[in-house]
């Protein structure tokens, strides 16, 4: 799966576990590409590859348009759910990830309720995990959840500056929380597993006097929760009786990245370049791909929306003097992911943004040599403001935006108040679709 994040607005094109393979059905990408070629031009200026090697470290220079034509997929709805079912089970406040298991079942993260809704891979409601609380299996926030190898649900809570494992029935395995250092606490915000390792998005507050250094990194932990090396790191200084300033494009957490089955880490680590850093196991940076690419900008609206949701959010993970800086322009590279094959499928602002009427989605891949082989083109009608999307082997979630938090936050969790009507289609929905060769 791929994941997506523009703060807590977009949330898809993940994890590989969001799982770390990012699993798309498209048979046009089982071709195998060299790994790591001196040069590549196919004829024109924007579609050429350039090869570099600087201080030991390949880059590959792609131009802005791919080598190969696209592919394009048609998307056919199988099923659908939102808050009010017939039988008023299950109310969604905001799905902000969804992951699916080996058998098929889905695995829906539910921000506002803070639970994680079981969907069956026919769109039947199975059960609701977790709920509001202190206790074992409990959560008093959720950022992030993921599957590990073995079956458990891991929930992510950055407040509580733990990971909480629990059975698919909801029976809490215990907690795993990142170590500190000395008395400084490490915050995670979004996690995946690779082997018995996390690979994990993290926070640190480090104090010195009258400053503070804010240490945003990816980190690589062992299951004792000891840090094992640090794949990026930005940090921010901060002032006694200054507000805080969280500027948009500088920041942000380092939460745009995937892992292969090797256990390579690939990390887009700049708002405003189109540049992605692949790095060893060892946490080596061994390669940066980059590609000619032109910014999207921002309605005037929508700079002003997000400036409103860059200052909640930032007020509401404890900054309560924090003043934001909106960015004019979307973050060139929304997500990334690991095709089975090995490719690199990379979601971007024009891809999303920038499309035909009756197109829903096109997203990028790159060989394994990390040259731009091509684009993937998805059929189909959305909202490119507010929808985003899950991508599956064998099919995509839809997750649209609109929803009703008051009736959220009020409802028990895993049920809804039967009975009750609205007059306004404001229920945000989760849409399944298989993907199919486009006739």
């Amino acid at each position: 799966m791929v994941r997506r994040a523009c703060i807590f607005r977009r949330v898809a094109i993940c994890s590989a576990a969001r799982s770390p393979v990012l699993r798309i059905f498209v048979w046009s990408l089982l071709a195998l590409f060299p790994q790591v070629p001196v040069s590549h031009a196919a004829g024109a200026t924007d579609r050429a590859t350039q090869t570099l090697l600087k201080d030991g470290i390949i880059h590959v220079i792609n131009g802005a348009e791919p080598l190969e034509p696209p592919v394009t997929l048609k998307m056919e709805e199988l099923w659908r759910l939102e808050s009010e079912t017939r039988d008023a089970r299950l109310v969604f406040g905001a799905i902000e990830d969804v992951e699916r298991s080996p058998t098929g079942d889905f695995y829906l993260l539910d921000y506002v309720l803070k639970t994680v809704h079981a969907i069956s891979t026919k769109g039947e409601y199975i059960c609701s995990i977790g709920r509001d609380g202190d206790g074992p299996g409990e959560f008093r926030s959720v950022n992030d959840c993921f599957l590990t190898s073995d079956g458990q649900v891991g929930v992510v809570e950055y407040n509580s500056q733990r990971i909480q494992y629990l059975t698919k029935d909801g029976t809490s395995l215990g907690r795993w929380s990142p170590a500190g250092f000395g008395e400084l606490r490490v915050r995670p915000l979004f996690a995946s597993q690779v082997d018995s390792e996390l690979v994990v998005c993290c926070r640190l507050l480090e104090p010195l006097g009258d400053r503070a250094i804010l240490h945003a990194f990816l980190g690589r932990f062992g299951q004792n929760g000891n840090l094992l090396g640090k794949f990026f790191e930005r940090t921010a200084t901060l002032t006694r009786g200054e507000p805080y300033i969280f500027d948009e494009e500088a920041s942000e957490s380092i939460r745009f990245y995937t892992a292969d089955k090797e256990g390579r880490v690939f990390v887009s680590p700049f708002y405003s370049q189109y540049c992605i850093h692949c790095y060893g196991r060892d946490g080596v940076l061994r390669k940066v791909i980059t590609r000619e690419y032109e910014h999207f900008p921002r309605p005037p609206q929508e700079v002003e929306r997000m400036s409103e949701i860059l200052l909640g959010q930032t007020r509401a993970q404890g900054w309560k003097s924090a003043e934001v800086a909106a960015s004019k322009y979307e973050r060139d590279i929304y997500g990334l992911g690991i095709t089975s094959t090995g490719d690199l499928v990379v979601e971007t602002s024009r891809g999303c943004l920038a499309n035909p009427a009756g197109i829903a989605i096109r997203y990028d891949v790159f060989d394994m040599g990390g040259n731009y082989v091509r684009q993937v083109v998805l059929r189909g009608e959305a909202d490119p403001w507010e929808d985003f999307f899950f991508y599956f082997e064998d099919c995509l979630v839809r997750v649209t935006e609109g929803y009703d938090t008051a009736k959220a936050q009020s409802a028990p969790t895993g049920k809804g108040a039967a009975g009750t009507t609205s007059t306004v289609d404001n229920t945000q929905k989760v849409i399944c679709y298989r993907l199919s060769p486009a006739s």
